[in-house]
Parts: C-alpha cells; structure tokens; sequence
C-alpha cells in the first residue's frame, strides 16, 4: 500500500497544518489569501494537480471545499498521537485497499457536498475516533458519514441532541409522570429533519412527523452524540 495514494495518507504532508487555518475564514477571505500565496493550493493533493490558484479563487464551489476540507483536518492534526495516519495501522482496521481507497473516495465527496462546514468538523472526529481510537467500525463511519448528508443542514445535529436528551431524562426518572411527560415531548418532536438518517428510529407504520410512539435516538445516533459532538479531548 501505497502511503500516499489516499486522504488517509495525504493529511500527514508537510505543510497540510496551514491549510487547517483556513477553516474560520469567509470564502472572500480564503480566495485573497489563494490568489497571494499559491502554496496553499499546492498543500491539498486532490486539489493541487493542473489547477490554479486564481481559477479556484473565482469558484465558490471550490473555495467552499477547500474550507470544508480545512475544518475535516483540523481535528486530525489536533490530535497529539498522529501514528494512527502510518499505513500499518490503518491495514489494522481495514486491510482491504480497494474497500481502503473507496472510503477515501466517499469520505471527498461527502465533504464536497456538505451543506454546512460543521459536518465536516465532525466527520473529522468521526475519522479519529474510528481510526485511532477504534469506537467506531469502518461499517458504521460509512453510515455515520452519509447521514450527515441526509440531514437538515442546519437543524440536523442539534435535533439529534434533542432526542439524546429526551432519552436520558427518561431512563434518569424514576418518576412515572415525569416520564410520561418527556416521552410526551419525544412523540411530538419533529423528525423530518433527521428522517432519512441511520441515527434514528422512527415509528412503526409511518414516517410523518407528531406520529403516536414517535421517533427515537438509536444506538448508532447515541454513540455518534456520546463519542464525537459531545466528546472532548483530554
């Protein structure tokens, strides 16, 4: 395997941490610091080959990448234990090169075609926590990663904290009233914004929003709250 044929191996290059600061910037920002330093461009592999600077500066699309890009890394390189990049201990959680490069395929395109550039921050911390970490399986990074792209971009996580929430308070009570009360608020908690997602469990029969029984938080949308939007590092 080659070590730089992927994203998995691209993120170790030198001078990959200054694409990272591009991550707070307005896309006017990040095209006038393009269009002075073209090293910038030279710091992202899939980007740099045959394009240039001032072409990606008049795209938003591209400059909307780039700093999509910019906040996917960012948790990558905070991370003070970065051996988890080498290629031996990526084979250790996914042997196969071809299943390898198809989730570096996906993983590009799914920060393309994110909405908000908070979704790419957290698939970044989904990638160290599957990768170095090993919380999650390559399996589940996958629906984790694609979910992202099915929810409301605005609403979506904040949703999901939501029912988090709802079902800690009612597994916390041991008051039956006060239990009814929040699964009341549970039943009329609007899922459409999470609907197509594989974090949530809707109710039998139907998919329409204020359903009886309605929508739960699953076990993947509980590990994905508990592992990496509520998880800090220490």
């Amino acid at each position: 395997m080659k070590e730089k044929s992927s994203l998995l191996f691209s993120i170790r290059e030198p001078g990959i941490e200054f694409v990272s600061d591009l991550a707070d910037l307005s896309l006017g920002e990040i095209a006038e610091r393009i269009c002075s330093d073209e090293s910038i461009v030279s710091n992202i592999p899939f980007i740099r080959y045959g394009v240039l600077a001032g072409k990606i500066a008049g795209k938003i699309s591209s400059l909307c990448f780039i700093r999509k890009y910019a906040c996917f890394i960012g948790p990558i390189l905070q991370s003070t234990d970065q051996t988890f990049l080498q290629a031996e201990k990526i084979a250790e959680i996914e042997s196969n090169k071809k299943k390898l490069d198809k989730i570096t395929e996906m993983t590009l395109i799914s920060i393309e075609s994110y909405k908000e550039k908070e979704l790419a921050t957290f698939l970044g911390r989904l990638f160290v926590r599957t990768f170095r970490d090993k919380i999650f399986t390559v399996e589940e990074y996958n629906l984790i990663m694609f979910s992202l792209d099915l929810m409301h971009p605005y609403i979506g996580v904040s949703r999901l904290c939501e029912y988090y929430d709802l079902f800690n308070n009612i597994n916390k009570t041991s008051d039956k009233e006060e239990s009814q009360k929040y699964e009341t608020l549970q039943c009329n908690l609007d899922y459409s914004p999470l609907a197509t997602t594989c974090l949530i469990s809707l109710p039998i029969g139907g998919s329409y929003c204020g359903a009886i029984g309605g929508a739960t938080i699953n076990s993947l949308g509980i590990k994905f709250i508990e592992n990496v939007i509520r998880f800090e590092e220490s």
